[in-house]
């Protein structure tokens, strides 16, 4: 392992390792470290996590070269149904309207990562060290230095760009001095993978609520993917339900638009909140994803998001001959802070305009999910939201 590298991205999830794979055509010398030991289930599982892509992520990946092995088992969603539970109103975005394929994409996390990684396999100027942990970063004009513990030894390296793709509890973030600010929205959510009765037809629902949202996605092999949002207290007792009595509650909570729910997989919970970093770079280093913006899943923008980050910094470094120059950091942060704005000041506005208990406020609602339901323009300009086309975010195309 050398001790002099050109970037050294810390987190090897899905976020670290596309940067890593839209990074190869660079000449730089790149690590990528990870604290825990990667491995990557070989085979189709029930319980499998999946994540949502919008059509523009399609895009990116495309570029990367990765897409080719991610969509034979990619589902598309070609039809998204939005609606509020007790009021009138509804909408219904199809792929059709928008002359392409398909909205988005469902597509195992499995899936995804055995892609990056085997595309990460064949760069030859990239060294994976994990399981590996950063002790301490020394930043400095010219260089940072890590210290890192591998197998019980520490040694130290140096990058001439650190990049935190760590997570939302970012230990980089935090090393390099950069505050957040957060809002605990009280809510939960749970995960789990469904069986409906009737055939999902590649249709994804997001169906308000005065809890919070309830989406199903489209999944292969009939499930669909479900994240119900609660409030902690709810979300506790959900959890502790028999199979056959959670069924019953996400029944009488989402209805029979895909007729009886039959099977449910394991189930999962985590809190959610809004955390956003104060700014997104350092000295010789700069922040992507969850460690720069971690937001609600509401209209499932999180990855979405975090993989414009790394189109906009690939793109920005590939042109780049030092490659943690204080103006090329500083035109990364330019060039994503509208999007990223824009992004968190959506879902964060969604959420509490549709978890407003008030009753005239909920007819108006309605009544907005019924005009836009007819507006051509209005249902444009969602859609390429949804799909991560709005606002010029798309990058990587060449």
């Amino acid at each position: 392992m050398p001790d002099q590298y050109d970037i050294v991205i810390v987190g090897g999830g899905l976020v670290g390792a596309s940067l890593a794979v839209a990074l190869a055509k660079t000449d730089f010398r790149i690590a990528l470290i990870e604290a825990t030991e990667i491995k990557l289930a070989e085979s189709f599982s029930y319980d499998e996590r999946s994540t949502a892509l919008g059509f523009g992520s399609r895009k990116i990946l495309e570029s990367m070269g990765v897409w080719q092995s991610i969509s034979p088992d990619a589902e598309p969603i070609l039809a998204i149904h939005v609606s509020q539970k007790g009021y009138f109103g509804t909408t219904r975005l199809s792929a059709a309207e928008q002359h392409l394929p398909a909205l988005g994409y469902v597509v195992p996390n499995r899936v995804t990562g055995s892609a990056l990684y085997a595309q990460m396999s064949k760069q030859r100027r990239l060294d994976v060290i994990v399981p590996a942990r950063v002790e301490r970063v020394i930043t400095g004009e010219q260089s940072t230095k890590l210290e890192i513990t591998r197998a019980g030894e520490r040694s130290q390296i140096s990058t001439r760009l650190l990049v935190a793709a760590d997570g939302a509890g970012s230990g980089i973030r935090n090393q390099l001095g950069i505050p957040t600010r957060q809002i605990d929205y009280r809510q939960h959510a749970l995960i789990a993978n469904i069986t409906p009765e009737l055939p999902h037809q590649n249709q994804a629902y997001e169906r308000f609520t005065a809890e919070g949202p309830v989406a199903l996605l489209p999944l292969t092999e009939g499930r669909c993917s479900l994240v119900w949002t609660l409030t902690p207290e709810a979300s506790a007792e959900v959890m502790a339900l028999s199979d056959e009595a959670f069924l019953r509650a996400l029944q009488q909570h989402f209805g029979y638009r895909l007729g009886f729910f039959q099977r449910v997989g394991e189930r999962q919970n985590y809190p959610l909140s809004l955390q956003q970093a104060k700014r997104m770079t350092a000295q010789r280093g700069l922040l992507i994803g969850n460690a720069a913006h971690t937001i609600h899943p509401i209209a499932g923008q999180g990855f979405n998001l975090a993989l414009r980050d790394v189109a906009v910094l690939a793109e920005l470094l590939q042109q780049a001959d030092d490659p943690g120059r204080a103006e090329i950091l500083q035109t990364y942060a330019t060039q994503r802070s509208k999007d990223i704005t824009q992004v968190v000041r959506f879902t964060d506005g969604l959420l509490r305009l549709y978890t407003n208990p008030s009753r005239p406020l909920a007819h108006l609602r309605g009544a907005s999910l019924s005009m836009l339901g007819r507006s051509g323009f209005l249902k444009r300009q969602l859609a390429r939201r949804g799909m991560g086309l709005f606002n010029g975010g798309l990058r990587l195309e060449k």
